[in-house]
């Protein structure tokens, strides 16, 4: 990792993680900050997909699924722009994202593991603690029906997101050399 993408983790990281406290410190309009975070996200997530397709995506084998991806995100960020996200489809994004993210972090360690690598614990913790967010998200949004712990739930996640970025742009990174 160069330089200047840790200084942009370490960024990025920093501003998740102050989103995460902006939620946590207004349970109140909590729903409402998460979905304008949802609506950007998914904005960011399609032009980035449609700039990469446009700038090198288009010569490679497979870049059309760049520039399908990209053109369904954007369609869903202007959709979530237009309407007023519920609860329930914060609680299902809290879901699905989580648990798919823990269950990728974990089976990513445990083939980190197998080769040996130094960082498997780290990506081990993460995604624990991913999947005991979607856990906790679930009992408190469907079981309990609760907005201010599903906004407080989202915030400590992003919070934790946030942290474990910087963490990450921090940690010394190996070299290879091919000889």
């Amino acid at each position: 990792m160069t330089s200047g993408q840790r200084i942009s983790n370490i960024i990025g990281g920093l501003l998740i993680a102050f989103f995460g406290v902006v939620i946590i410190l207004s349970p109140g309009s909590g729903v409402r900050i998460i979905s304008i975070i949802i609506s950007f996200t998914l904005l960011g997530l399609g032009i980035r997909n449609l700039w990469f397709y446009f700038t090198m995506a288009r010569h490679m084998v497979g870049g059309k699924n760049s520039l399908y991806t990209g053109v369904i995100l954007l369609d869903l960020a202007i959709f979530a722009f237009t309407i007023t996200i519920s609860k329930y489809f914060v609680m299902l994004y809290l879901l699905c994202v989580y648990a798919s993210s823990g269950a990728i972090d974990i089976m990513l360690a445990l083939d980190a593991r197998k080769i040996e690598s130094g960082s498997w614990k780290l990506k081990l913790i993460t995604g624990i603690g991913n999947i005991l967010i979607a856990i906790l998200a679930m009992v408190f949004g469907f079981v309990f029906k609760d907005d201010y712990a599903l906004t407080f739930i989202y915030g400590m996640g992003l919070l934790y997101s946030g942290i474990l970025r910087i963490i990450n742009a921090l940690r010394k990174t190996a070299i290879v050399y091919i000889q």
